[in-house]
């Protein structure tokens, strides 16, 4: 466990986009959103609600969850629908990439595991399937998958 919180947070949303870039290796990834790019297939992550728990009087939970958007094309752009079929490649190799380093979080760019995660690991708890999105402020929609990853964390309190 770390009393680095803050930075254990921000490790964790780095080894997302790692994992995500190993499981979708033609994409591109950010650990933040919004973002838009006029280049094909991209992740864009962001932070939604969070739980917080006492395990003991030493150890809090926190249990996060991240919104990974994969998008696969801008509506307003020419959008044909010709990727659609690259999402159902993808969502199986997403889902796959991360149950198999759940409690790790590890990659080829972070090889050693997360020490701050719960043991219960990470885990995809759903998926929209294929949306369009629509973004205020950005002036255009997205179509893409937008996953929803339980990323439970300790942090020593004393």
């Amino acid at each position: 466990m770390s009393n680095d919180y803050p930075n254990s947070l921000l490790d964790a949303m780095q080894r997302i986009q790692a994992i995500q870039l190993e499981a979708v290796p033609d994409a591109d990834a950010v650990t933040y959103w919004p973002y838009t790019q006029e280049t094909f297939p991209y992740f864009t992550n962001r932070l939604a609600q969070t739980e917080h728990g006492e395990l003991s009087e030493d150890v809090e939970e926190r249990e996060y969850t991240v919104a990974m958007r994969l998008i696969v094309g801008h509506w307003q752009s020419g959008y044909a629908g010709n990727r659609i079929e690259e999402i159902y490649r993808y969502v199986p190799a997403i889902e796959d990439a991360f149950a198999g380093v759940a409690e790790t979080l590890v990659s080829t760019s972070y090889p050693d595991p997360a020490i701050y995660l719960h043991p219960n690991g990470v885990n995809i708890t759903r998926h929209t399937g294929v949306v369009v999105f629509t973004n205020s402020g950005m002036g255009f929609q997205q179509v893409g998958v937008e996953f929803t990853l339980n990323l439970p964390m300790l942090r020593d309190t004393y």
